[in-house]
Formats: structure tokens, C-alpha cells, sequence
């Protein structure tokens, strides 16, 4: 009783001051501009006496332009000599003045795991949007029941690491969530004891033991919406397991943990034979459609990221959820910065926090010029360069976006593609936008979901060409996909059109892998933090390649 009286009035709290910084963002959108530029400002003078600002003469810095101007754009290899020194003397004031308290580590999805520095000050703008969340949520809830209450399901890991001089790393999700960790257990179904367990315990069966067998919850969060739906597919496959464990209140004797901590776990654990029941009328049928819906009534709101190249796996989480389920696209950001956040369930627009750091903006079909938001133009894709609060200046975080529109003075965004992630082939550039609307396009045409899907030149063949992985809902093969492929994205890109007519490069080779691929992948890559572990895209590695050449089902060369 004392838990639900807690849940309420920590979830009631925390919806109220998501509402104040809504409105705080309303008030804000009128000045955003100058607000932007009192934030570099004040920034640039705080960390004059660092040896970064020493070296760009910071002291000289008084207008944007004169930042602009002394400071060049960076990329990671600018701060890498401090942060080494740091991690390995404890020295400080090297990039800025507040002391580092945490080194997020990357996913290393562009092929160099990068340490970010972060202070204490950088954790606020995640604090605003969990509050921004939290206000979403009661909304959602209070449509669907009289009171705001109830917990739900994190699958965000909490855990990290102790470096040298008491500095800890992880990932930035872990970051913000482990500042949280005293009232997770109040919002969310997940026991305390097994938040930072690592490989010693196998997460996805605690997640989904634990979130099944509380029909109440309310919402499920993930940073991303593939973790999601990879949960539900667990779920699904290994239904009997779970609906017998909480039958006998018990853990799987297959499940890797720790004895002494599945000890404590079943201490706690009680027979549920009502709740196993319950799961067996709803799971025997293993219909997918409405699964959530049917598994957790009260489920009100989805949390994750879920647009861009997440659109897959946004469509097959709704077909679980139904349409009565909102859904919450989180956050547009990144290990080195959270950038914007969505204000609205369901609206794919995210409103850049001009009080998380200082922004710029280059346009993708002018790169000689350098923006500032009150320059931006609805409609157009710019790269964003980002000065955070924690020490990275002009920083080259490669994410493009197009902007949507405006909030004032504040700019609404989405992602469009990371810089870099252009399929060269034969000098026509196929950029990830392309691709995702030829996927669009090749599903309507077969007639069968397209779970995931990743793409690679193949310069070894004469002329190149491009090679497409996808993993099938119904594995088979498709007569003619190769020239379905081709069709479709020439006439989305009439140049690559123009070039396969004139043999400038090869047709397409598309291969068909075998289910449960991309989820093997992502739980294999890092089993423990999965949830961190991006979609591929563009495959541009030797040991992404051949990970999916030895999980072909269907060649595209013998494809009938």
C-alpha cells in the first residue's frame, strides 16, 4: 500500500513539473535565439582558463561570430589527448572547469568507440525530458483510467563502470538512469537487485518475467523501439517457460543468474497460477496483433525512439499495441548531447532545447555556410554542430535533419540520416532516405513485411552495385525482387536509373536472410546493453558483411 501511495505521489510530482517546463519551452520559444546565445556566452567565459580555451583564446570570444571565427569545427580526434589524460592522470580544467564526473562511451557503430565527457549540468536537460515524459504519460493514462498511477516497464540498463580517479563510464542512457536509481524501483517492475548485474544475468528473460506477470502496467520505455519489439518476440517464443515460472513462482533453471541472487529473487516470488492462466488463453493463440493490449489492459503509452531508421520497428510495435496504445518518440540525441526532445505523444517532431547547449547548422546543399537557428528554413536538411555542456566546442556530431517547423523561435526537427551514410555507387549517391522509401515501396509490392534490412556496395563486381539484406515476416522466395528493387529505386533516384540502363553499374542483389538475424545480432554484438545497439543501415564492415552472408536463406543470384 505504501508502494502505490509512493508510485502516486512521485508520478503525480514529476507530471506536474514536466508541465511547468512545457510551459517554461512556451515562454522560452519567444527569445530562444537570445537565450541560445547567453548560453554559449556564458559557457565560453566559465571556461576561458581551461587549457581548450587557452589555446583558442576564449577571453577574445564576445559575439557568435568571434566564436565562429577563433574556434574551428571538431570532430572526436580534438579532444582525445585531453580526455586521455584525464582518464589516465585525474587532471581536470583541461576542457572545462567543473570537474568530470562520468565518461560516456559510444556504440561504436562508426567504427571508433569515443569517450564523452560529462558534468554534472549535463544531466538537467535529461531530467526536463523524463519530466516532459512523465506529463505525456498522465495524459495518456488519465484517458484511459481515473487516476494517474501505476509502473511500467525500463529495459534503459543502469549499470557502468569505475575507472581510474573515481571517474565512471557507460553508456549515457546508464548515466541518466542510474541518477534515477532510487525511484525506479517505485516506477518501474524491474527488481532493484538485478540493475546492475551485467553479464550475469540474462536481462531479457528478468524483463520479461517481471513485466508479464503484473497485468497493471502502464507503460514500457526502451531507448530504442527494436528492444521492444525483440522483448515481445521473446515473449512469444518462450511463452511456456515464462507462464510456468510464474505459475510455480519460480526461476528457470536454464536462466543464467547468480545463485545467491536468484535466492534472494525467490524469496519474493510467489505462486501466480491465476496470472498463468490468464497468459495461456491470451498467449496459446500466438496471434501478434494487439498482443500488448491483451497482456497489459491498462498499457497507455510506449516511450522509445522510433522514428527515422527505426520506422520498421515502430510499425510492427504498433501492430502489437493496436491503436489504442499512444506512442512517444523520446528524444532526438546523442551520446554527446541531447539535442531535442518530443514534446506531444505521437508527433514525430522534436523541439530542439535551447537551454542543453548551443547549436549549428550547415545546410546540406551548401556546406560553405554556417547557421544559427533563427536562419534555419522550414523544409530544408542541415547538419547539426553541437557545443554541449560538458566540454565538446563545434562539435561534428554527423547527424542531418530536416526541420519541420518552429515553436516560436525554436526549431522542430527530424531525423533524416547520419552524415556518411550515402551509398556511393557508381557516383550516384543513395542516401538513407532513398532507401527507406524504396523499402516502403518493395513492401507493398511483395505483399510481406519487411522486418530490417541493410545495404552494401559491392566493388568487387564489375561495374559495382549494391547488395540488400532483408529479413522477412514470412520467409520465401520472390520471383523477380531483384528487378522489383531496381525498378523502384530508379524511379525514386532517376540517376540510378539512368546509370543501370547505360551499364554504368550492375542490377541489385538482394538476399533474403534467415528470421531472427538482426535480433541474434544486436543480442550478440552486447548482450547486456542490447538495448543500445543500433539498426544497420549501411553495412561497412568486413564482419558486418560476412555476419550476414552466413545468415542468407535466399541468394539474390538464385532468386526465382
Amino acid at each position: 500500500m505504501i508502494d502505490k501511495l509512493l508510485n502516486l505521489i512521485y508520478t503525480n510530482i514529476m507530471a506536474f513539473y514536466g508541465k511547468l517546463i512545457y510551459k517554461k519551452y512556451m515562454k522560452m520559444s519567444k527569445k530562444a535565439n537570445k537565450k541560445s546565445e547567453k548560453i554559449l556566452l556564458k559557457r565560453i567565459r566559465k571556461n576561458q582558463n581551461t587549457e581548450f580555451g587557452k589555446k583558442y583564446n576564449f577571453k577574445e570570444i564576445k559575439t557568435i561570430e568571434d566564436y565562429q571565427n577563433k574556434v574551428p569545427l571538431t570532430t572526436y580526434n580534438d579532444f582525445k589527448d585531453y580526455v586521455e589524460e584525464t582518464i589516465k592522470t585525474g587532471k581536470q580544467k583541461l576542457l572545462i572547469k567543473e570537474k568530470i564526473k562520468y565518461f560516456v562511451h559510444t556504440s561504436g557503430t562508426t567504427g571508433v568507440k569515443k569517450m564523452i565527457p560529462v558534468i554534472k549540468a549535463s544531466y538537467i536537460p535529461y531530467i526536463k525530458s523524463a519530466a516532459i515524459y512523465f506529463w505525456n504519460m498522465k495524459l495518456e493514462v488519465k484517458k484511459r483510467l481515473k487516476i494517474f498511477r501505476g509502473r511500467g516497464l525500463s529495459t534503459v540498463e543502469t549499470e557502468s563502470e569505475k575507472l581510474n580517479h573515481g571517474i565512471k563510464t557507460g553508456y549515457i542512457s546508464g548515466y541518466a538512469m542510474s541518477s534515477a536509481k532510487a525511484i525506479l524501483p517505485l516506477t518501474t517492475c524491474i527488481p532493484k537487485e538485478t540493475f546492475d548485474c551485467g553479464d550475469e544475468v540474462d536481462t531479457t528473460y528478468i524483463k520479461a518475467r517481471y513485466s508479464i506477470q503484473d497485468k497493471n502496467l502502464v507503460f514500457l520505455m526502451s531507448v530504442f523501439m527494436s528492444t521492444l519489439t525483440d522483448l515481445i518476440n521473446y515473449i512469444i517464443e518462450n511463452k511456456e517457460m515464462l507462464i510456468n515460472d510464474i505459475e510455480t513462482g519460480k526461476i528457470n533453471e536454464s536462466v543464467i543468474i547468480p545463485q545467491d541472487l536468484k535466492k534472494k529473487l525467490c524469496k519474493k516470488l510467489k505462486p501466480n497460477p491465476k496470472r498463468a492462466n490468464e497468459l495461456r488463453t491470451i498467449l496459446e493463440s500466438n496471434d501478434p496483433k494487439r498482443i500488448v493490449s491483451k497482456i497489459w489492459p491498462r498499457m497507455s503509452i510506449i516511450l522509445a525512439i522510433s522514428t527515422g531508421e527505426f520506422a520498421p520497428f515502430n510499425e510492427r510495435m504498433r501492430e502489437y499495441c493496436g491503436n489504442s496504445i499512444a506512442f512517444h518518440y523520446f528524444m532526438h540525441g546523442s551520446s554527446e548531447a541531447l539535442i531535442a526532445t518530443a514534446i506531444y505523444s505521437e508527433s514525430k517532431d522534436y523541439m530542439i532545447m535551447p537551454d542543453g547547449g548551443f547549436y549549428e547548422f550547415i545546410p546540406v546543399d551548401d556546406e560553405e555556410q554556417i547557421l544559427t537557428m533563427d536562419q534555419l528554413e522550414v523544409g530544408k536538411k542541415y547538419e547539426i554542430i553541437v557545443t554541449n555542456l560538458s566540454g565538446l566546442y563545434r562539435y561534428q556530431i554527423k547527424d542531418v535533419v530536416k526541420v519541420t517547423g518552429f515553436i516560436g523561435q525554436i526549431p522542430l526537427i527530424r531525423f533524416a540520416y547520419r552524415k556518411g551514410q550515402i551509398v556511393n555507387i557508381c557516383g550516384v549517391h543513395f542516401t538513407i532516405e532513398h532507401l527507406e522509401k524504396t523499402i516502403v515501396e518493395l513492401e507493398n509490392k511483395i505483399k510481406n513485411q519487411i522486418l530490417d534490412y541493410s545495404i552494401y556496395v559491392d566493388n568487387d563486381c564489375i561495374p559495382s552495385r549494391m547488395v540488400l539484406y532483408i529479413e522477412l515476416e514470412n520467409p520465401k522466395r520472390i520471383k523477380n525482387i531483384n528487378e522489383m528493387f531496381d525498378q523502384i529505386v530508379s524511379e525514386i533516384n532517376e540517376e540510378h536509373g539512368r546509370m543501370l540502363k547505360i551499364g554504368e553499374c550492375s542490377s541489385t542483389i538482394v538476399n533474403i536472410l534467415k528470421p531472427k538475424t538482426y535480433e541474434n545480432y544486436r543480442h550478440n554484438k552486447d548482450r547486456k546493453n542490447a538495448n543500445q545497439i543500433k539498426t544497420i543501415r549501411i553495412i561497412d564492415s568486413k564482419e558486418k558483411r560476412e555476419y550476414f552472408e552466413q545468415n542468407i536463406l535466399y541468394g539474390g543470384d538464385t532468386n526465382e
